[in-house]
């Protein structure tokens, strides 16, 4: 089945499934050089505690995002939240995870609010 993602930007996805979400990024307000991330982010809302975080280089304007088998296969069925910021000049700290660690590194969140993303349920899970 795949990802859904309606025109509210919510998104849907059987617990365990893989696949790709494409971001490109154009507009104006934000100037890309070779190294920007795109940080992308599930998390509680009710707690507001991050459930899963990728990240992943944006080349040409266009950050290929792909969620694995492993990234949800854990997670209970039910509603998250999502959001997906852009981080110029990023550093990586040791375990290679995005920090901010000076006045070049530029931030902007994809959405002005996290949307809503589903996971549901499957009766085989692997």
């Amino acid at each position: 089945m795949g990802i859904l993602i309606n025109e509210r930007c919510e998104m849907a996805l059987p617990v365990g499934d893989t696949a790709p979400i494409n971001f490109t990024i154009s507009g104006d307000g934000i100037s890309l050089s070779e190294g920007d991330m795109l940080l992308f982010a599930i998390s509680d809302p009710a707690t507001g505690a991050e459930v899963l975080r990728k990240q992943v280089e944006i080349v040409g304007g266009v950050a290929d995002l792909r969620l694995t088998n492993a990234d949800t296969r854990d997670l209970a069925p039910g509603e998250y939240a999502w959001n997906a910021r852009i981080v110029t000049d990023p550093e990586l700290d040791e375990d290679g995870l995005i920090v901010c660690e000076d006045d070049a590194d530029e931030v902007v969140s994809i959405l002005s609010a996290p949307a809503r993303f589903v996971l549901t349920e499957v009766t085989a899970r692997v």
